[in-house]
């Protein structure tokens, strides 16, 4: 679990937390975490890696060698781990590099989990912000990672850091998930039916079956008429129903479209 985020969101805080250690330096100077930290915590008989990263800056704001090589080596961990545990400040709310770090794991293929930290003192400035609210800017500055769960905590006064693990541990189980074929076919064939595509050309794009060939993260192959005539809109339509029908919070999904002419033509 790569825990991501910019200097000073309470990274080095939240792991100290949820580990009960010291390993890593708490500083309200930006920057203080160069060298990646890593714990491992358990969690209802499972082992969990947790790696604190250091805070990613933008491009320009990175100066000294040394912080140049914990943002490089800060996304190598990132490519290397199976969930991105993206902290967020919520007194300063969702930044433009909030969004580019996000990126970074979406480029990356990993599944994530959006952590807003000082949660609490952000409701004391505020007064009035709910989680909603704040979910809805999240979502609207970070599209690509809807699927991902939100957690509102505390990491220093530990205030509902006891949400985070459960959490951390659904989607790690969601990133091994397998659909039987009956059952994904059985999914896809009723939403088809009752939301065909539209045409393109004057022709429509048509599913035969759909397969699941891999997990971690979970890879569907849709078997069809012509990939060329699947329009966007439509492919985002058959991502929303397999997650409204099955679960895979916070897991990245990935959808081929192969024609039938090319099956036939590798049998």
């Amino acid at each position: 679990i790569a825990i991501i985020g910019r200097p000073n969101v309470g990274k080095s805080t939240l792991l100290n937390n949820l580990t009960g250690s010291d390993r890593a330096i708490v500083s309200s100077i930006a920057g203080t975490t160069r060298d990646a930290i890593d714990e491992v915590v358990e969690h209802q008989g499972k082992r969990y890696r947790f790696i604190d990263t250091a805070g990613i800056r933008r491009k320009g704001k990175t100066h000294l060698m040394a912080e140049k090589m914990s943002v490089v080596m800060a996304r190598k961990h990132l490519e290397e781990a199976d969930v991105a545990l993206m902290v967020i400040d919520a007194i300063e709310g969702v930044s433009a590099l909030d969004a580019n770090i996000a990126g970074y794991a979406h480029e990356s293929g990993r599944s994530v989990v959006i952590v807003v930290n000082k949660w609490d003192l952000a409701r004391e400035q505020s007064g009035e912000y709910s989680q909603g609210e704040l979910a809805n800017v999240i979502h609207e500055l970070i599209p690509f990672a809807a699927f991902a769960p939100i957690t509102f905590l505390s990491a220093k006064t530990q205030r509902r850091l006891g949400s985070l693990m459960p959490i951390v541990a659904r989607v790690a189980d969601n990133l091994d998930r397998r659909i039987s074929t009956p059952q994904l076919n059985n999914v896809i064939r009723d939403a088809v039916l009752a939301h065909p595509a539209p045409a393109m050309h004057g022709r429509l794009f048509k599913v035969y079956y759909a397969t699941q060939p891999a997990t971690h993260p979970p890879i569907f192959v849709f078997h069809c008429n012509d990939p060329d005539l699947l329009q966007t809109s439509y492919k985002r339509f058959l991502e929303n129903i397999l997650r409204q029908n099955f679960e895979f919070e916070g897991v990245p999904l990935t959808l081929e479209f192969r024609a039938r002419r090319e099956l036939e033509r590798t049998e």
